[in-house]
């Protein structure tokens, strides 16, 4: 089962596409979760074995400290593949050494990276660098800006823009990881 974890609003983008895809999950609101202990009841009640943590209006970098129940969620060995999506993948990042940069401004809009086609960014931290033990499979154009990585093991994956927004996109980068064939 996949738990997509959310902040301030569930994105409509990401329940349309799982629903058109058929794809069982549930959704899980940041600052409802009571306790560690139930976060964990949460992810065993539910057989949750994939996550997806989704963008949110807080910058990454102005955080106060960590957010314990991603860092649980990370660190549990039951979870197969965790997607992180714009502030979930700047998460990922920082929580494994990467390096993040805060933007003055909004970056909004669609951009042509190295896949070809039209990807859309909404987020104004950055990640430009990550360790060793990450695959980087795209930058924007011109740019450090990481837009694609993951983890060696393939079990964290991250992207800065927003796949969910098109069935085009969604198919491409999260399909497999959903459906389990990376």
């Amino acid at each position: 089962m996949l738990l997509v974890i959310y902040f301030e609003t569930s994105s409509t983008n990401l329940s349309r596409q799982l629903h058109q895809h058929k794809i069982p999950h549930i959704k899980q609101k940041y600052s409802t979760i009571q306790s560690p202990q139930h976060f964990a009841d949460i992810l065993h009640k539910n057989s949750i074995d994939k996550a997806i943590i989704v963008g949110s209006k807080q910058r990454i970098l102005q955080l106060p400290h960590n957010l314990c129940y991603l860092d649980a969620l990370i660190a549990n060995p039951a979870i197969k593949h965790i997607i992180g999506l714009c502030f979930g993948w700047q998460y990922l990042a920082k929580t494994h050494g990467g390096k993040l940069v805060e933007g003055a401004h909004i970056n909004k809009g669609y951009v042509v990276t190295g896949f070809n086609i039209p990807l859309w960014f909404n987020h104004y931290d950055s990640v430009v660098s990550m360790p060793t033990d990450w695959i980087i499979h795209d930058k924007k154009p011109n740019t450090q800006v990481i837009t694609a990585a993951s983890s060696k093991s393939g079990r964290l994956i991250g992207f800065q823009f927003h796949p969910e927004k098109h069935t085009e996109t969604f198919e491409l980068f999260m399909l497999p990881f959903l459906y389990g064939v990376t």
